[in-house]
């Protein structure tokens, strides 16, 4: 018997984030017959996790180990010295932090670090060693001969933190000059640069200096004296946004980097993050360091400005550390005493004043307490230190109750300039340039070296393992996927031969370039940088060629003029440049708004680079020279490292050597789309380039390319390279997130299978987009809609004079494009969690928190963010949900602001969530409609590659929705109940497939129609309110559902033999198929983790609870965890049926649990044997979510002992409609609001009650038939629909709705039942003992066509 035929068919794809819907039809807009089963369905994917965390991890063992191996080299280099003294000394060194009875020496000996006439003892009491920098002091300021080993301590404590490497190549002033020198520098850039020429820096220097200087003034009165120099300037703002940069606030970052006059646009656009909000920065933010390349990145031209601001924060930190000592060490010393002194004088004051508070505040564990301050364990385990700023709100408090007295004000006065009770190891350090600690290591060596010769001659080594930093293009240069390192370097490599033996020129190529773009056209080919000379002039032409002028096109000689004389000499070209320069060569008046074809108000890009080649080789430049100057900015795009940049532009021959430094100082960033080939190389039939006739004409790109005369197009046509079959590496040059990679992979290759099944290509495959049509939307003057809602508010309770009057100040520059100012006035002057008034001069020093912390979901829209008082900001310290007691107090107050359209419905939903469970964090999905979208464009381009006789088409979302909100209630099966099951994905592509193969092949004539094409251009229409256009789109979709319901024939087109392809048969097999619950739902099989080793939770040893898992290991040995704590539990990679020998004889089988750490560690199979047995093996590998029967349950496993429902529950569609009710209700319950259907849903009181008990009871037959490890909780049902649903409230029934269908839902959701319904927890199944022979293994394809069933026996 042959293979059977199949028909031609369809395909539709519903692509989300984390799901996948499928559905084959055929003509008649049946579903295929495939393996016997209905040919839809959904692939339902765990999100891939992001690579961040796993290279910040990756990054942070690199550094660690570079750090152990500045140790390693160090005692090597010590070795010779100690070992004659104390052979012993390392190894006791490295067991100094055991327990006592824990390794070599604690058995015999009771010191730990020093053995014989010194001890431990001495070193600790002793004067000059009671601390390291006590040591360290004295070993460089005296001429006596010291102990080697105390040497080798300070030498080894300078090794390992040795500071930061942000002044590298330059001398430290220790002086006091060194924010003086950070000064000079800043003010030398801002004064030489066309954006800061106008501000009168060096006349206030001197002024700003003792103002920053100022030991007694606070923080806040520095940034308003500083800001207040410059006000007769008229640059008021600007300072202000300097001072607050360099004094640590969060500022945004256009703000530092355009010097515009109060009152005036900036020259450049705002600098907005990856989200399009506006970027903000603080360089005393705790994750700087991880956004700082972001930062850069975003400045572009300006990164030398946003560097000298930090080398300013940085030298001013750097004075708060030397406390105007001349070398570190006495600074630190001074601190400790500062410190001693400070505690003396508090500790006075608690016995005379807080007697009661004294022991909880000195030796107790809890609260913001001293010994939480210093990190104190020995009165109480805790996690977590106090602050610095927690430390000083409490003492404050505290003072409340002390009477005024000389102790009292001291401390206070102390805490006012941050520097009571201030710690040696603090955050602080991290703001200690290297240099110092490299003047200390070279005066210890040289004093000691008198006594011991080889210090001497391994000094230049020893310095080397302080000053050497691997540059960061260099990267892992041995046995490192990640690592980019091509060269065999044999032998190690120290940091004194580090350059003999690595090409760091050629890693720092390798490192930038794997990173640049491709050319779109020609992939081969490298794309121009994006601050080329040559990219620049193709973005400034394309956009100045489109202008016209009172809706006529300029012509050629006016362009070509602007771009010579207005856009080849200003760094920003604005809209009113260009009018006026409009005005003076037409000799009449030309308004701004008379010019048409910008984007915006001003070009997007200028001549930035060509301007700059100007200013800094003045008459040297050389319009000839341009390929030498394309070649220099490659290698300023390329290498930041100043020497390589040095070394590349003087091979060139071009520059003079100040011209070199001149250039040096520029940074460049970002890639164009196209290579030089395109733009300049490619010539048409009469021989000119793309770049020379877009200067030439005023046509566009794409005009040029597809213009048949011309020649571009054949030049450029892509090379037919169509796929056979699906690999992974089709997606290798894909640039999107994990997240869209896996579920693109999991949709191509759910294609193939298809495929393979049916034998034949589908003749159309549709997919379901998102993304709206790119269309005009009229962007809300935010001044003018605030102004609207306080006018409507005038006289009610929350009513803000102040903020009012504050906007009426805005309406006259229509502009509001401070973010906090913004949040600030739609929360009328208020805390958004205190409710606490905010003046407008306050605003600045407050915190911009986002309600769902970033850590959980990245969205930086309004709606999930609120300004608040910094006290409030710290206490809900990035916790996901909002504290109850927050919730009850505040509630009126966001209750008006949402009633009023001051605030979101989701942002007033958010607010209300006092707490989230875990699939409350699976629907977060802010972020999916940009990824869905993208991945539906991908897949379209990789689909018609592999199909390339197939239409491929996206179909609107919208469509979808329209068509499904037409017929629910009226159709079974419309209603969208995602809570009930996941057939809704399978759905979704199913209506997807109808309405591409409905406009495609059954009215085509539709999407060319004259009523289509007038909507589409009423839809463009730049003046339309977002009202206007959401009508319009709705018209578009009613008229298409109007023919999907119109038995007018004359709409439809006929095959070939007279048979139209829509009639009435036709929507009643979508009407029935819609109504069915076959579809196949698979859940991918994954790794069970991520990369981590261990469960993330550390479990100390005091908290009285057993860890499972070592946390330290000592020569490969895991130490006590009831000495040392350790992991709740090793993370698992995967699971294992293992066949081993049976404890009665005989083999038997058991499922258990392989470690990530075993399987990264390649030792699987010795791991296996000591687990079960040396004669144990694995017989199958099973992955998290494998399907199996459980006690006629089908489930997935979820762990080594549980399990998740895997039965997808369906009801008689007369159910579907209260279900819906209750799950739309759930929804809108946070926002008080109440759903359309509401009125008519209560109306029919007593049939919603009757639907209430037979669905309990319908559900319930179906636990007991389905789901027998539900079987307690269909009792429950049963009970509740007997004894408790009559008393039952309306809103109490669709909250037991909701509940039920937590438990009945495929998934890990888990209920605890109120014990008025009998209580008991309910849902995801845990502690479930595995019996491999006794359960059947399901075998599922990614479809679910394909099915095999397997028994696992001995």
């Amino acid at each position: 018997m042959g293979k059977k035929e199949f028909p031609d068919y369809c395909l539709g794809l519903d692509i989300g984030t984390n799901s996948v819907g499928w559905a084959a039809i055929d003509d008649g807009y049946e579903l295929l017959k495939l393996c016997g089963k209905d040919a839809w369905g959904a692939l339902l994917i765990d999100n891939a996790e992001s690579a961040a965390g796993r290279r910040l991890a990756r990054s942070a063992r690199r550094r660690l180990e570079r750090r152990r191996e500045r140790i390693r080299l160090l005692r090597e280099l010590f070795a010779p010295l100690i070992a004659p003294v104390d052979e012993k000394f390392f190894v006791r060194l490295d067991e100094s932090s055991l327990h006592v009875g824990e390794g070599e020496f604690f058995r015999k000996n009771r010191y730990n670090i020093f053995d014989g006439e010194f001890t431990d003892k001495d070193y600790f009491r002793g004067k000059d060693t009671c601390t390291v920098y006590h040591l360290r002091r004295k070993l460089m300021e005296s001429d006596e001969k010291a102990d080697i080993r105390l040497v080798y301590l300070a030498v080894h404590h300078i090794v390992k933190y040795r500071g930061h490497f942000l002044l590298d190549g330059k001398a430290v002033d220790v002086g006091g000059n060194m924010l003086s020198g950070a000064l000079d520098e800043l003010f030398d850039l801002l004064e030489g640069d066309t954006y800061g020429k106008d501000m009168r820096y060096s006349s206030v220097k001197d002024k700003l200096l003792g103002i920053l200087q100022d030991k007694r003034s606070s923080r806040a009165r520095k940034r308003e004296g500083s800001a207040g120099l410059f006000a007769a300037a008229g640059f008021k703002k600007y300072a202000k946004a300097i001072a607050g940069a360099v004094l640590g606030y969060k500022v945004a970052l256009s703000d530092v980097l355009d010097a515009a006059a109060d009152g005036e646009e900036p020259e450049h656009s705002a600098i907005l993050g990856d989200n399009g909000k506006k970027l903000d920065f603080s360089f005393a933010d705790g994750k700087y360091d991880e956004n700082e390349e972001m930062y850069l990145q975003a400045a572009e031209e300006r990164t030398d400005i946003f560097l000298a601001l930090k080398r300013v924060y940085s030298a001013m930190m750097f004075d708060g550390i030397m406390r105007g000592k001349t070398t570190l060490s006495a600074a630190m010393v001074d601190k400790y005493e500062k410190h001693a002194k400070d505690l003396r004088i508090l500790k006075k004051l608690f016995r005379e004043h807080l007697k009661d508070e004294y022991d909880p505040f000195f030796r107790g564990g809890k609260g913001a307490s001293y010994t939480r301050y210093i990190g104190d364990k020995s009165h109480g385990w805790y996690k977590d230190k106090t602050s610095q700023e927690e430390l000083y709100k409490e003492l404050k408090k505290l003072f409340e109750r002390v009477p005024d007295c000389e102790e009292k004000e001291y401390c206070l006065l102390e805490m006012e300039r941050d520097d009571l009770l201030p710690l040696i190891n603090s955050v602080a350090n991290a703001h200690i340039p290297y240099q110092l600690n490299e003047v200390e290591l070279s005066a210890i060596l040289d004093r000691q070296g008198k006594f011991y010769p080889q210090l001497i001659e391994d000094k230049e080594k020893i310095m080397s393992l302080l000053t050497f930093r691997r540059p960061y293009y260099v990267g892992p240069l041995k046995g490192d996927k990640f690592g980019w390192n091509k060269q065999v370097i044999e032998g190690r490599v120290t940091p004194w031969n580090f350059y003999d033996k690595v090409d760091a020129d050629a890693l720092a190529e390798s490192f930038i370039t794997r990173m640049t773009n491709n050319c779109r056209i020609f992939p081969e080919e490298e794309a121009l940088p994006k601050n080329s000379v040559i990219w620049q002039k193709y973005v400034v032409l394309g956009e100045i060629n489109k202008l016209k002028v009172k809706e006529k096109p300029i012509s050629v000689e006016l362009k070509k003029a602007l771009y010579e004389e207005v856009c080849c000499r200003k760094r920003k070209v604005k809209a009113k440049d260009i009018a006026v320069f409009f005005s003076r060569k037409l000799n009449e008046k030309i308004a701004e708004e008379d010019i048409k074809g910008l984007a915006g108000d001003a070009l997007t890009t200028g001549m930035t680079t060509l301007i700059d080649l100007k200013s800094k080789l003045g008459d040297a430049f050389d319009p000839a020279r341009l390929d030498d100057y394309e070649e220099s900015v490659r290698t300023l795009t390329i290498f930041d490292d100043l020497a390589i940049r040095r070394k590349r532009l003087r091979a060139q021959h071009v520059y003079t050597d100040n011209q070199i430094e001149a250039l040096c100082r520029v940074k460049y960033t970002g890639w164009g789309s196209f290579s030089r080939r395109v733009l300049c190389d490619a010539r048409s039939h009469d021989g000119k380039s793309i770049i020379e006739m877009l200067y030439d004409t005023n046509k566009h790109f794409n005009e040029l390319i597809y213009d048949d005369e011309l020649g571009f197009k054949q030049q450029f046509a892509p090379k037919d390279e169509l796929i056979t079959h699906f690999v992974y590496e089709d997606l290798k040059d894909l640039r999107c997130s994990p997240i869209v990679k896996k579920v693109v992979w999991n949709a191509l290759r759910l294609s193939e299978e298809i495929v393979d099944i049916t034998g034949k290509a589908p003749k159309a495959i549709f997919l379901e987009n998102t993304q709206e049509e790119d269309v005009k939307k009229k962007k809300d003057s935010r001044v003018e809609k605030l102004s609207e809602l306080y006018d409507a508010i005038k006289g009610e309770r929350y009513f803000d004079a102040d903020c009012h009057a504050r906007l009426k100040a805005l309406e006259k520059s229509e502009r509001l494009n401070d973010e906090a100012l913004y949040l600030w006035l739609t929360q009328l002057g208020r805390c958004m969690y205190s409710g606490d008034p905010i003046s407008y001069d306050e605003v600045a020093s407050c915190q911009i928190d986002h309600i769902v912390p970033r850590c959980y979901i990245k969205d930086d829209s309004f709606s999930n963010r609120v300004l608040v008082k910094t006290d409030c900001n710290q206490a809900k310290s990035g916790t996901l949900g909002i504290h109850p007691a927050v919730v009850a107090r505040m509630k009126d107050f966001w209750g008006f602001l949402f009633d009023k359209d001051f605030i979101t419905e989701k942002k007033f939903r958010a607010l209300q969530k006092t707490e989230y469970t875990d699939a409350d964090r699976e629907r977060f999905v802010e972020r999916q409609l940009v990824d869905t979208s993208y991945s539906v464009k991908q897949v379209r381009e990789l689909l018609q590659k592999r199909f390339p006789e197939a239409e491929i088409r996206g179909i609107k979302a919208g469509l979808n929705s329209s068509m499904r909100h037409r017929y629910q209630g009226v159709k079974p099966g419309f209603y969208k109940i995602r809570s009930l099951n996941n057939f809704h994905h399978a759905k979704d592509a199913y209506l997807t497939a109808v309405l591409g193969q409905f406009t495609t092949y059954a009215c085509p004539f539709w999407g060319n129609s004259e009523e289509n094409r007038d909507i589409r251009r009423n839809i463009m229409r730049p003046d339309n309110t977002r009202e206007q256009v959401r009508d319009l789109v709705n018209r578009r979709y009613g008229i298409v559902l109007d023919l999907f319901a119109s038995n007018n024939s004359d709409k439809f087109l006929t095959t070939d033999d007279g048979e139209f392809l829509w009639d009435e048969t036709r929507r009643d097999n979508v009407f029935a198929t819609m109504a069915k619950n076959t579809c196949n739902v698979v859940k991918k099989q994954e790794p069970y983790a991520n990369a981590a080793f261990y469960k993330q939770t550390i479990i100390s040893p005091k908290e009285g609870i057993k860890a499972l898992s070592p946390l330290k290991y000592r020569n490969g040995t895991p130490m006590p965890v009831e000495l040392y704590g350790g992991y709740t539990g090793l993370q698992a990679a995967y699971f294992a049926i293992v066949e081993k020998d049976g404890k009665k004889g005989g083999r038997e089988l058991v499922f258990g649990m392989i470690p990530v750490i075993v399987q990264t560690a390649g030792k699987v199979e010795d791991y296996v044997r000591e687990e079960y047995g040396k004669n144990a093996v694995i017989r199958r590998i099973v992955r998290k979510y494998q399907p199996i029967v459980y006690k006629g349950h089908i489930c997935y496993v979820a762990g080594e002992s549980e399990l998740q429902n895997a039965v997808e529950l369906f009801v008689n569609p007369k159910f579907e409609e209260i279900i819906y009710i209750a799950e739309q209700r759930r929804n809108a319950a946070a926002t008080g609001r109440t759903t359309r259907w509401d009125a008519q849903f209560d109306a029919r009181k007593e049939r919603n009650d009757e639907l209430f008990v037979e669905l309990l009871i319908n559900v319930a037959g179906k636990i007991e038939r389905f789901d027998p490890l539900y079987s307690e909780f269909a009792k429950r049902l049963v009970g509740v629909a007997h004894e408790c649903a009559e008393a039952m409230s309306t809103e109490e029934k669709l909250r037991f709705i909701t509940d039920m269908l937590t438990v009945t839902a495929a998934g890990p959701g888990r209920i605890a039942l109120d014990k008025k319904y009998g209580g008991g927890q309910f849902g995801r199944l845990s502690g479930k003992t595995i019996y491999p022979a006794q359960v059947i293994w399901l075998d599922m394809s990614l479809t679910g066509l394909r099915v095999r069933e397997r028994k696992e026996e001995v």
